[in-house]
């Protein structure tokens, strides 16, 4: 299980810098394909397919992402098409500064 690198060691904070395991995935929505970074718990490779947070507001999913909140019963499953890249030392400030605010801004658009 990935831990906090810095002294408090807990399984998921914001005092380290580096968060452990987040996945760059491509995976379809109906006839489009998407493409993230998001909490490699959100991936199940035996099942193929992702996880996303259902009915969220922006706040609510944005903490999910940060803080890897593992998926519930009613969360939306998607076919999973590849995985480009999975991290063990992925700085979520550069998470949070190019993509979260444009993968919310897109999710939440309509």
């Amino acid at each position: 299980m990935a831990v906090c690198l810095s002294s408090c060691r807990k399984e998921t904070c914001m005092c380290c810098p580096f968060q452990v395991m987040y996945t760059r995935a491509v995976w379809k929505e109906g006839e489009q394909e998407e493409e993230a970074v998001v909490p490699d718990n959100w991936i199940d490779r035996n099942k193929r397919s992702v996880r996303w947070p259902h009915s969220m507001s922006i706040t609510k999913t944005e903490r999910a992402l940060k803080e890897k909140i593992n998926p519930e019963d009613d969360w939306m499953t998607f076919p999973l098409i590849k995985i480009k890249i999975t991290s063990g030392k992925f700085c979520f400030k550069n998470l949070i500064d190019i993509q979260l605010k444009t993968l919310l801004k897109c999710c939440f658009q309509n």
